[in-house]
Formats: C-alpha cells, structure tokens, sequence
C-alpha cells in the first residue's frame, strides 16, 4: 500500500481469501496514520496470549478401529495416481494409536496418525511436495474409518485423509484446505497384497 508506506503479507491457508482482504481494508487501512503510534501494553499483551491459545483442532474419534483389527500391517497398493501414493498400510498399535506406513512419491515413511486425539510432528513428504516439517492427528471418525490431519505447518497446507476398509480395498479420499485447482483429490483405491 504505497500511500501507507506499508506491505501486507499473507500466509494464510483459507478458503476465504476475500473475507481477509476485506478485514484490510475495513480494519486495518482505516487504523493507519502518518504519525508512529504509542505503545499500548496493555493491547500487546493481550495480543500474545490471543495468539497463544489458537489451535487446530484435532479430529475427534466417534468410531471403532475393530475393522482394521483383521488388516493391521496388510499393505495396500495404488495404481499410478497424481498424488504419487504407492502403498498404504494401517498398523494398530497395543496402545490404541495407529501408524501409518506409506510409501509416497518413492520415499518409504512412518508417522502415528490416529488415537489421542493429540498432534505429533515429523517429518514427511506427501505427493510432489518434498519432505518437511508435518503435524498429524487422525480419528476413527466412523467405524473402520480413520480419518488424519498433515498440517505442514512451514506452509499454508492442511490435507485432510479419509482411508475405509472395503472388503480388499483400502479406499482413500484426500482433500487440501486450499490450492491453485482442484482441492478435493480423486478417490484413490488401494488394493491388498
């Protein structure tokens, strides 16, 4: 905003990209004054704690893990697809948490994606995007359904994956919070080895 002798940069992961631009102008142009403002204390405190307490919720489980008891460790694999997803394998854990094992773009990976309902971070690459930084949370959130979060949280992308047993499919729905085209992926279907 050459008039302000201000930029504005956004990193945001929303869908609603007109909602930010219109808190802009509707907000923050009309605070802006030629003259430095005072220090308010008061104001930056409660600045910090507000952007302290933000969080991304995890997914909440409603469902059962029981119809992947039978399938833990069965590896599915893909016919090539745009999300370079090879093989996918859901491993029950003794303490009710899940790894996923999956081999993606080429790259052998293994990260606990469901169970308590808490975010653990790592490491891992996920179709052409390299490996990186990455928080994951995952619920069962129907039964024999588990849903995960991979919040690569170094960018604005969250992809929500939806992987349910069907018979000797491993049926995988993902989508991204936002991007340049389509944001829902097609239905991927995993078949047992």
């Amino acid at each position: 905003m050459e008039d302000q002798d201000a930029v504005i940069a956004m990193t945001c992961g929303t869908r609603n990209m007109q909602g930010v631009m219109n808190l802009v102008w509707d907000k923050l142009l009309p605070a802006m004054q030629p003259k430095r403002l005072k220090a308010d204390k008061a104001a930056h405190k409660k600045l910090e704690a507000k952007l302290a307490s933000l969080t991304v919720r995890p997914p909440q489980s409603s469902g059962s893990p029981r119809a992947f008891a039978q399938s833990s460790g069965q590896r599915f694999t893909f016919a090539t697809n745009d999300l370079d997803l090879e093989v996918v394998a859901l491993e029950l854990g003794g303490n009710g948490e899940v790894s996923l094992a999956m081999r993606c773009n080429g790259v052998e990976q293994r990260v606990v994606c469901c169970g308590k309902s808490e975010w653990k971070k790592g490491r891992m690459t996920y179709a052409a995007q390299a490996e990186q930084p990455v928080a994951i949370s995952g619920a069962w959130t129907a039964d024999g359904t588990c849903s995960a979060k991979f919040c690569f949280y170094k960018t604005p992308f969250v992809i929500t994956a939806k992987l349910q047993l069907s018979g000797e499919h491993l049926l995988y729905d993902s989508e991204t919070n936002v991007g340049l085209g389509q944001t829902k992926q097609p239905q991927l279907v995993g078949r047992a080895q």
